[in-house]
């Protein structure tokens, strides 16, 4: 094939890159999502096979496999597992099994993990009857509950239903046949002792993880001893242990799943240990005996719910180093006075501290405002006009202002480094937020807040005046609440770089007609739209926006169209309607050249060829064959061929263009780019690195070379061609 070199001085197809997103693909029996390009990894998703004797492959058309997905062998919808299973060896590859992934596989009963398997999820293996067999390497750090419930080896008795409120005193869960004193280990994990035991109990010396459940309801406990070494202890693990009145934590710990000491009605103290990085949601509900905590500074997360209803709690202490508290995590705590709050936490949740004793003291009110040291909990409905926080302020807490209905304009000062989704929510006379200009978490525009970089919108207040909104280009995200309740605004676009949309981001907008959501959106939060009773959202066919309106019974419409080609890898989207006609048809032909594959690819409207009329999104699979990341696009003209920047995702070769025709793929590069200096195909910081050498007369260049490292145009090869080719690696 003739070639002939062409330097790209004007781009003539406009590009942009588009967001990374997980999509479904199969290779023989398997269906997988690519978790990182970058990494070749994916993760299982679905086994279809009819194997008996299952050996899973560590990788995946090149990707490696590191997971096997939530419910991989079990099929929802007919709510049957693969009952043609027997045995499985799972590689070394995987890290992860999700939860219920072999839910119900009735006919397996052996299972091989290799070393190298690190996290068991809750119900892995629940309900394989038959399973008998199974190893759980050392590798493994953390294991959920029950994974062999209703099992072989962990068989549940006949007359028991599970029915926690129903369980009988001295009655055992599992026929415990095969445990010894009690307890069941497999090599290093603690799975289940019995819930009959009494007194005392010491886990074995050499244990490294406590699974999920393993002292379920074991009330007639009075004292445990976990020995150095421990790493994990799984959720609900000492759940309704009300016999243990103190518990001491090794240092080894690094994580304690949700709800591990929910219902410790006795237990009076219990350390943090220093390599613990959350407390889980639900971690010491209810236990109603604590009467201090200290929360060290290595936490950074304090989770829903962690300290809840602890009755008993008088002090709490969280120390420099935690970010977050999530919501009522001390709600409850009727004894509760003395909190200390560092400055470091950013996050506080809904009623964090909502019916302690500190929140019911009206001392501890100021101006009708809550603080607990520099963070501001809670503003009453009675405060009127505009409202600036007071210096000094770290954090607003979630719901701080709620219904706070008399508010017109709230101030935030440079000090703040937190503010809580929700925080202004239901404030139905807010026009206007600010933010000053030295704040280096956050910022204002037009009244609306944002993050500092822009990136994230957070609340537009209730009583903004505007009617119709373009979303900047940088907004990314959407937040939790950000239009919640605007009453004046009738129609939004959001921009092709948003990717999500948060829990009630517009709910309750009743004039709210129209929002346009592109297929860039990946995420849509619960109840985004409800309540919004004249809307109707636009989508793109067969995005994300699409399933998510069809699934929520959300009024929609198309606002562009999609066109396929599955038989040659080829998808064109519009974002509009007026792009290409309603009725179009594709047209795709493949052809193998010199260099690679030809696409022929053009747009039919009754027959006859049309153009765009603006841009359209290409996507390419890559060709059979052909190295994804080393693979480039050109359009081409005649025999000249231009340069697309494509960007791989999930397989496909996707850019934007205005003109459709002749499209390359080629492994190989056939025009020299801007920029690239040293001609590998790439514009990178190396590209910078030769153009200054040239500057500075080190290297010595042909004319050719000289004009790719002339970026600006201006006939000299200077540093500003190396600043605007590190723009260029970068992105910018």
């Amino acid at each position: 094939m003739k070639k002939y070199l062409a330097i790209v001085l004007a781009v003539v197809l406009i590009l942009s890159a588009i967001p990374m997103t997980a999509m479904a693909n199969t290779s023989g029996n398997y269906t997988y999502e690519v978790i990182s390009e970058t990494d070749k990894t994916c993760v299982i998703t679905k086994y279809t096979g009819s194997t008996r004797n299952l050996v899973i492959p560590s990788s995946l058309d090149g990707y490696k496999v590191v997971e096997i997905g939530e419910y991989a062998f079990f099929d929802k919808e007919e709510s049957i597992g693969n009952k043609n299973l027997r045995s499985v060896e799972i590689p070394a590859t995987v890290k992860k099994i999700g939860k219920f992934a072999f839910n119900a596989c009735s006919g397996l009963n052996t299972v091989v993990l290799v070393d190298g398997i690190e996290i068991v999820e809750e119900g892995a293996f629940f309900n394989c009857t038959y399973l008998a067999t199974i190893n759980l390497p050392d590798s493994i750090t953390y294991i959920g509950r029950n994974i062999l419930h209703d099992t072989k080896i962990m068989p549940l008795l006949p007359q028991y239903e599970r029915e926690d409120s129903m369980l009988p005193a001295t009655e055992p869960i599992f026929d415990m046949s095969n445990w010894t004193n009690g307890a069941l280990y497999i090599g290093k994990h603690l799975l289940g002792v019995d819930l009959t035991k009494t007194g005392s109990f010491s886990v074995k010396e050499g244990t490294k993880t406590i699974a999920g459940e393993a002292f379920y309801w074991c009330d007639k406990l009075t004292s445990i001893t976990i020995p150095n070494g421990v790493v994990s202890i799984g959720e609900y693990a000492f759940y309704n242990c009300d016999g243990i009145k103190s518990l001491y934590l090794p240092d080894s710990i690094t994580a304690i799943g949700r709800s591990a000491f929910d219902h410790c009605d006795k237990l009076q103290t219990i350390n943090i240990p220093s390599k613990v990085k959350e407390i889980a949601d639900w971690t010491f509900t209810g236990c109603k005996a604590l009467k201090s905590v200290t929360i060290p500074a290595t936490v950074k997360r304090i989770g829903t719910g962690a300290y809840c209803a602890c009755t008993s709690l008088e002090t709490v202490k969280i120390s420099g180093g935690v970010e977050e508290i999530g919501k009522a995590a001390f709600q409850g705590c009727t004894a509760l006075a003395n909190i200390t709050i560092a400055d470091s936490v950013k996050l506080i949740g809904q009623n964090a501290f909502g019916s302690t004793r500190y929140y019911n003291t009206s001392t501890n009110w100021k101006n009708n405002t809550l603080y607990i040291g520099n963070h501001l909990i809670n503003v009453r409905s009675s405060v009127s006009g505009a409202f600036s926080v007071p210096a000094g302020t770290k954090a607003i807490s979630e719901d701080a202002f709620f219904e706070c209905g008399k508010i017109t304009e709230i101030s935030i000062p440079s000090s703040v480094i937190g503010i809580y989704d929700g925080a202004f929510r239901k404030c139905t006379s807010l026009q206007n937020i600010t933010v000053a200009g030295d704040n280096s978490s956050y910022s204002a525009k037009g009244g609306i807040l944002y993050n500092k970089a822009g990136s994230r919108l957070i609340c537009c207040p209730v009583s903004n005046t505007a009617s119709t909104m373009n979303v900047a280009s940088n907004v990314e995200k959407i937040g939790d609440y950000a239009f919640y309740g605007c009453k004046n605004l009738v129609n939004i676009k959001l921009s092709n770089n948003a990717n999500e949309i948060g829990e009630y981001a517009f709910y309750d907008c009743n004039n709210l007609s129209t929002i346009s959501v592109p297929a860039s959106v990946k995420t849509i939060g619960d109840w985004a739209f409800a309540a919004s009773e004249k809307l109707t959202v636009y989508v793109q066919a067969d995005s994300f926006a699409e399933s998510y309106v069809k699934e929520n019974e959300v009024k929609y419409d198309y606002m562009g169209i999609t066109l396929k080609d599955d038989r040659n890898g080829v998808i064109v989207i519009t974002e509009s309607k007026d792009i290409l006609p309603m009725n179009s048809q594709l047209s795709v032909s493949v052809a193998k050249v010199e260099d690679g594959n030809n696409f022929s690819i053009n747009v039919k409207d009754d027959g006859k060829a049309v153009s765009p009329n603006g841009l359209v999104t290409v996507k390419i699979a890559v060709p059979s064959g052909m190295d994804a990341s080393a693979c480039k696009v050109y359009f081409a003209s005649g025999e000249e061929y231009t340069y697309v920047n494509a960007v791989l995702e999930d397989g496909y070769l996707v850019f934007q263009t205005t003109k459709l025709g002749d499209f390359l793929v080629t492994e190989k590069a056939l025009t020299a780019i801007l920029g690239d200096v040293n001609g590998d195909g790439k514009v990178t910081a190396i590209d910078a690195r030769w153009v200054l050498q040239i500057a500075a007369g080190v290297k010595t260049v042909t004319a050719e070379d000289k004009a790719l490292a002339d970026v600006n145009g201006d006939g000299k090869v200077t540093a500003i061609d190396a600043r605007k080719i590190l723009q260029i690696a970068a992105g910018l």
